[in-house]
């Protein structure tokens, strides 16, 4: 089975799930988060999250 990597994904879909992070980083700014929880809100890897940073 080929691996996916994030830029395999549609363009819409990859907005959705990079919106639902920054929601998270706005609703928790006044948290301490890191970026693996981040990458769980946006349902990416953290690796994959990276990519895109």
């Amino acid at each position: 089975m080929k691996k996916r990597h994030t830029t395999d994904y549609p363009k819409a879909y990859r907005y959705r799930r990079i919106v639902r992070a920054k929601r998270y980083i706005d609703e928790h700014f006044n948290e301490s988060i890191d970026l693996e929880a981040i990458s769980e809100e946006a349902n990416f890897s953290k690796f994959n999250f990276c990519d895109f940073l």
